[in-house]
């Protein structure tokens, strides 16, 4: 499964929360292993390569590692 945030940098505060519960609510209700679930988030506003990883494995709940 490949899900794909566009402008992923919007989704902070309250709505990031609720985008990354529903995208664990999303997961778990397909009874998909983190494995099989590739995640791609676009921003143009993120200068640190390492703090953009941050972000999207948070959002995303997967590890930092699986981020390029």
């Amino acid at each position: 499964l490949i899900l794909i945030l566009d402008e992923a940098h919007l989704y902070r505060g309250a709505q990031g929360t609720e985008v990354a519960m529903l995208i664990r609510r999303l997961r778990n209700r397909l009874r998909i292993p983190l494995s099989q679930l590739q995640v791609i988030c676009t921003s143009a506003s993120f200068s640190n390569p390492d703090a953009a990883k941050r972000f999207a494995a948070n959002l995303a709940g997967k590890p930092v590692a699986g981020f390029s």
